[in-house]
């Protein structure tokens, strides 16, 4: 059977948006091929910022429009007895033979992280905090502030599963930030926590507003001084 290859994707030289993507791929992405059919790279999330962020994205450098389409998916939450929810779903995707093999290439099937220069890695890093980092804060009632208020506290980590932790933990260390141990939960899920101080300074950075805002909010609470922005610029 003879596969249509659809638009034409040649790999010239790394640019941010297509460093995001590849990021984009190690964390919620994925590379199908229905039937033995053309490869389709497709990206789905409740988040839809992050969505239109890979959207934006493949549209700048595979140079045509991509598909976009939301819908609604029912989920079984277990720590409530299995009981049934919905949730809205957004979704890209784009059918492209030779943009899914390269990103099966270049990350060996999401194995490793490939060997790219600092700059591209961070928006690489950034692409997939973005979907398997987080940020949350809570109140440490332990340390209390001068209005007698506890404390807010920021902590981040990454997470997922398979041979590509290692090597996404490594990246991360190769640009300066520090990772704490490893910790297995359910499903054999992989999280490392994150100092977010060591990220503040190594110039990667959440580019997602949910997320962005709260590192916004650490970094003002502990390092005033420090400019950060979103990394990722498409042009």
């Amino acid at each position: 059977m003879t596969i249509k290859r659809g638009y034409i994707f040649s790999f010239g030289s790394w640019s941010s948006p297509l460093a995001y993507l590849v990021g984009v791929y190690l964390s919620d992405g994925c590379v199908h091929r229905p039937q033995g059919r053309m490869a389709i790279f497709s990206h789905s999330s409740i988040d839809r910022e992050y969505v239109f962020k890979t959207k934006t994205a493949l549209e700048v450098v595979l140079r045509h429009k991509v598909r976009y389409r939301e819908y609604n998916r029912t989920f079984k939450q277990e720590n409530i007895g299995f009981k049934r929810y919905s949730q809205m779903i957004y979704e890209v995707s784009v059918s492209n033979e030779d943009f899914g093999n390269w990103l099966e290439c270049i990350t060996k099937s999401k194995t490793i992280v490939p060997e790219v220069e600092d700059y591209y890695l961070k928006h690489l890093l950034s692409g997939f905090i973005d979907g398997d980092g987080y940020i949350n804060i809570f109140k440490d009632k332990d340390r209390i502030q001068k209005d007698f208020q506890p404390l807010r506290c920021y902590q981040a980590g990454i997470c997922g599963k398979g041979e590509k932790m290692q090597k996404i933990v490594g990246a991360f260390n190769k640009l300066g930030v520090k990772t704490g141990t490893k910790t297995i939960g359910k499903r054999d899920v992989e999280t490392y926590k994150v100092n977010l101080g060591s990220l503040a300074d190594s110039g990667i950075c959440f580019s997602i507003h949910r997320k962005f805002f709260r590192f916004c909010e650490y970094v003002n609470q502990v390092k005033p001084s420090t400019t950060i922005r979103r990394t990722l610029v498409f042009k």
